[in-house]
């Protein structure tokens, strides 16, 4: 607890201080005495950020947008200089403030100090860009080609402070690793800076030539593609969504299914699948070279339906079928099978059941069949027993071949009991199996 309670507080200093180091550069570069007779184009200027704050361009996956008001700080520093950007900076910050929380244009307005965040951070790219462009030979006014690697430095020197400031503050909310921060926003955010700086420089051409003319034609191109990239992307998203629709409808069904792509020859196996076979999506190609007859027919591409297959030691029901689109173009192949291994052993078992049962039932009327002589043989040596002498009871043996009868009889009586028990036994597994 203590912990987490020392990181926030670094975390609030460390914003505290880009906002104050921010806000200094800022007083020490504006010109509060600076004249400036075109306020039209300055509101325009203030409109472009706006709306290009507005109108971010939105690039797939999700939470991965360009937002293109950079392209106009920078290129209104190299048009006019440091004093009419950061005037540019203070008036946008502003109104865009206002209109954040005073309209419904952008839903979830930013809190206050984000902004305050956002205006020192500007503060200090923005001047580092500038006194780069100045320091490397860079001078003010319309764009030309002599001052390029000027306009390369300064972009190049934007773009690393700005990474600095941004992985340094997630690094100081998250307690985690700056470096590993800095590579992933490094890796995501270098076509966006290159994107930025050519927009920049295209940007300084128009204004440099028509300042008004060129400023709106850049706003309404960047609004036009900003809808047009917007509609894509919520294509994408709902494609996105219907796919893992899709994938979970698989993944919940207790059946196995490879899906294969034959143009990319690509796979790819739902969570039963991967649960039987114990591999992966990227390990299903060196799979299909090996000496297996589950491989072999994936591999042959030969249609087949309901084909018992030995996997390891688990037996597979397998059907390979056709995939095809919508327009019964065959796009790829679609095998399913289902683990047999456990019903294939209860078959078994219950087919020894079985074949104990007709035993039994034959042993029973066996039993039946021997009882019934018995039973009569019983009867009149018990009636010889009573009408004979002792002497000639003894001279028979007539004791002796009752106690015999009756051991025999016994042995019938087991043997239908066992007969009844597993009778009943058969029943039971029956009605489990059902």
């Amino acid at each position: 607890m203590g912990n987490l309670s020392s990181l926030r507080k670094s975390h609030n200093l460390f914003a505290t201080f880009i906002i104050i180091i921010g806000v200094l550069l800022f007083l020490m570069h504006f010109s509060f005495s600076m004249p400036l007779t075109n306020w039209f184009q300055m509101g325009l200027l203030v409109i472009a950020i706006i709306l290009l704050n507005i109108y971010m361009i939105y690039l797939p996956p999700k939470d991965n947008r360009l937002c293109l008001d950079t392209t106009v700080y920078l290129s209104v520093m190299y048009l006019y200089g440091i004093e009419v950007t950061l005037l540019l900076l203070i008036l946008s910050t502003i109104i865009y403030y206002v209109v954040q929380h005073s309209t419904n244009w952008v839903k979830n307005g930013t809190e206050w100090w984000k902004h305050i965040l956002n205006f020192g951070m500007y503060n200090w790219v923005l001047i580092g860009a500038y006194y780069t462009f100045i320091y490397t030979g860079g001078e003010v006014g319309v764009f030309g080609l002599n001052y390029a690697h000027a306009y390369i430095f300064s972009t190049a020197i934007y773009y690393i402070v700005n990474i600095f400031i941004v992985t340094s503050y997630f690094a100081m909310a998250n307690a985690t690793n700056m470096f590993s921060i800095i590579k992933s926003i490094g890796e995501d955010s270098f076509f966006h800076y290159l994107a930025t700086l050519i927009l920049s420089y295209i940007l300084l051409i128009l204004m440099g030539t028509h300042p008004i003319f060129g400023l709106i034609i850049f706003m309404i191109i960047n609004v036009l593609v900003s809808i047009a990239f917007k509609n894509y992307f919520n294509l994408y998203e709902q494609a996105k969504k219907d796919k893992t629709y899709r994938e979970q409808i698989l993944d919940s069904l207790p059946v196995g299914i490879i899906t294969s792509d034959d143009t990319l020859n690509e796979f790819f196996l739902n969570s039963t699948a991967k649960e039987l076979l114990q591999i992966e999506e990227k390990d299903v190609k060196p799979h299909l070279y090996k000496d297996q007859e589950f491989w072999k027919v994936i591999y042959s591409r030969d249609l087949c339906h309901n084909k018992n297959i030995q996997y390891n030691d688990r037996l597979f029901l397998l059907s390979q079928s056709e995939l095809k689109n919508k327009k019964e173009q065959l796009i790829g192949r679609i095998i399913h099978f289902i683990d047999m291994t456990e019903i294939e052993e209860m078959q078994r078992k219950i087919n020894q059941t079985e074949k104990l049962a007709l035993l039994g039932e034959m042993s029973a009327g066996a039993a039946h069949e021997i009882r019934n002589p018995l039973t009569v043989i019983s009867g009149f040596l018990t009636l010889m027993k009573q009408s004979f002498t002792k002497e000639n009871n003894e001279k028979y043996q007539l004791p002796l071949l009752l106690k015999e009868l009756e051991r025999i009889n016994t042995i019938v009586e087991d043997m239908l009991t066992v007969h009844d028990q597993h009778l009943h036994n058969l029943c039971t597994c029956l009605l489990k199996k059902s």
